[in-house]
């Protein structure tokens, strides 16, 4: 027995014909789409922008004919919606909260969970993938989103806190945060972050490794002096022995991996060639700040964290200062200006000028750092000695 034909109105929605008699439950699981019958158990795969998906899985409110044209309607905007992904990360689990959908669930930090994670969120298409930078705990998992070709971004917790606050959500759970940094990847749209090749980042994890030796070193040292007990003593001055020994091996493995590479042994020559610029800052500089010789000297500058901030407003005139950047460089690039000032004539006479105009040794010292920085940059990019650019 034929259906009586309902009157389309809408290319996605229809409504019953006044004349229609039979009811839902008579019609069975066949409905009218665009004037034709056809079998409610999948939806039609021609309508642009619309994926075949079964009944079931949309619940058995949908199995009437009446209610699945709405269905169209939400899948269909949900899909052509740009979607951000917000992942706050721990070192058990993955928090993941995707905007604007409202989905939320928890991935064990594993490699196989993690692995499928990336297959589910490629399927979603996300514009952006964010988490913040925790420590080295993000590293595993921005590998294995960008070698998916997931859009991955991390970002400063302290900018997303910043955000949250703005937004006056004042609590901090794993949940919240995840979608405090979905909310903040669709309103910031924060820039891709580059993952370094294997080489380089073997190079960042010795140099690293060399940093946490020094400390070590020199906390050993503060403890050799404050010792009151010969025994103590002999066993710190043994300690400290050993911790010379693996430096040394950590700068001759940091000097060999250099040595592979023609391009880091070119500018690690010309780095040296700068009065002031030993070992310890050129390699920090070649694993820690890859963009040197890429950026301009002002972008440089700020990546670094020696570009002065004002403080202004209205009348105002507050002091400028510098703050953020990368702590990693700036320590050993302080350590060589501070040289530089005695045995680099161009930045000992800029030192000596600043001084006498009344600054502040330390602000002085910051305004040499930054020449010295700048004028590093330039000669990466120019690919131009230190003689040459006196």
């Amino acid at each position: 027995m034929e259906s009586t034909p309902l009157t389309q109105t809408h290319p996605y929605i229809l409504t019953k014909n006044k004349k229609q008699k039979k009811t839902n439950k008579e019609a069975g699981d066949r409905t009218l789409l665009g004037g034709e019958h056809r079998s409610a158990s999948k939806i039609p795969a021609s309508l642009p922008g619309v994926e075949p998906v079964s009944l079931p899985e949309l619940g058995s409110s949908y199995l009437s004919g009446w209610a699945i044209p709405s269905v169209f309607l939400i899948r269909r905007r949900i899909m052509t919606q740009e979607c951000f992904v917000g992942i706050d990360i721990s070192k058990e689990e993955l928090v993941v909260f995707v905007y604007p959908l409202g989905e939320t669930f928890t991935v064990a930090y594993q490699e196989a969970p993690v692995a499928a994670l990336c297959e589910r969120l490629l399927g979603l298409c996300p514009k952006k993938v964010v988490m913040e930078a925790t420590g080295g705990y993000e590293r595993e998992v921005c590998i294995a989103f960008a070698q998916a070709g997931l859009p991955v971004c991390v970002v400063n917790p302290r900018q997303v806190r910043a955000f949250a606050q703005a937004m006056g959500t004042l609590c901090k759970t794993d949940q919240v945060d995840a979608q405090v940094i979905a909310r903040f990847a669709e309103a910031i749209k924060p820039d891709l972050t580059v993952i370094p090749d294997a080489l380089l980042q073997e190079l960042s994890a010795l140099v690293a490794r060399r940093r946490q030796l020094v400390l070590m070193a020199s906390q050993e040292q503060n403890r050799y002096l404050q010792a009151y007990s010969a025994r103590a003593k002999t066993d710190i001055e043994h300690h400290r022995k050993e911790l010379a020994m693996h430096i040394a091996a950590v700068n001759d493995c940091i000097g060999e991996l250099i040595q592979k590479s023609p391009i880091w042994k070119a500018k690690e020559d010309l780095l040296r060639t700068v009065p002031g610029v030993g070992e310890v800052t050129s390699r920090t500089l070649l694993s820690e700040l890859p963009e040197l010789g890429e950026l301009s000297g002002k972008q440089i500058a700020k990546l670094v964290g020696v570009a002065p901030h004002s403080y202004e407003s209205g009348t105002f005139k507050g002091k400028r200062s510098i703050f953020g950047g990368r702590a990693t460089v700036r320590r050993p690039l302080d350590m060589a200006t501070l040289v530089a000032t005695k045995h680099n004539p161009v930045i000992r006479t800029m030192y000596e000028r600043l001084v006498a105009r009344g600054k502040a040794k330390k602000v002085a010292l910051v305004a040499c750092m930054r020449k010295l920085l700048m004028t590093l940059n330039a000669m990466l990019k120019h690919q131009t000695a230190w003689s040459a650019m006196d």
